[in-house]
């Protein structure tokens, strides 16, 4: 290195100046350096556009999902309720005045009743909650690419809605009081 330093001081003496511009090899390396941050660079693009486009399928799949699920809560809803109102109608036939008291049979009949109405009012509160997230989750999927799966999460969701909004818990359980109200009027 020292040889170096007094060979460059001896040819600044003698009027060496560095060139204003690199030379050939020097733009070689600095054409190749370019070139590298070009290439980092669409690496660094392909590599983000590459996580957003996994980050979608992922939160399509998850779409999917909770639409499958919410369809499914919806059923086993639609089940309850069908098996609720059943029962209501067979304690609504039945006898509300045994010997001249209130039937027991038929109060805890109406009693079973009630809590099956229980029963789909917990699953009313289960779908209005999925329904909510059902549609945040599809409002956050990107383009008409899964425009199918957004519309049959809208779908679900709004199914599900329609399902809380008739209340049938409600319907059901003030049936219920009803019977009972009327085997205590009745029965002495």
């Amino acid at each position: 290195m020292s040889y170096g330093d007094s060979l460059c001081s001896s040819e600044e003496q003698n009027g060496w100046t560095p060139e204003s511009s690199p030379g050939p090899l020097a733009s070689e390396g600095q054409a190749a350096q370019q070139s590298a941050a070009s290439a980092s660079a669409s690496a660094a693009q392909a590599s983000v556009a590459a996580s957003a486009s996994s980050q979608a399928a992922s939160d399509d799949a998850q779409v999917r999902a909770d639409t499958a699920g919410l369809n499914s809560a919806y059923a086993a809803w639609s089940a309850d309720v069908a098996s609720a109102q059943a029962a209501l109608r067979r304690v609504q036939g039945e006898p509300l005045c045994s010997g001249g008291t209130t039937d027991q049979q038929t109060y805890d009949d109406a009693q079973n009743v009630y809590d099956d109405g229980q029963q789909v009012y917990d699953d009313e509160q289960a779908m209005s909650q999925d329904a909510s997230s059902e549609q945040s989750d599809a409002g956050n999927l990107p383009g008409s690419r899964y425009a199918s799966d957004v519309a049959a999460a809208n779908a679900a969701a709004g199914k599900a809605q329609q399902a809380v909004s008739a209340d049938e818990s409600d319907k059901v359980q003030q049936a219920v009081v009803a019977v009972q109200d009327a085997a205590d009027s009745k029965c002495p």
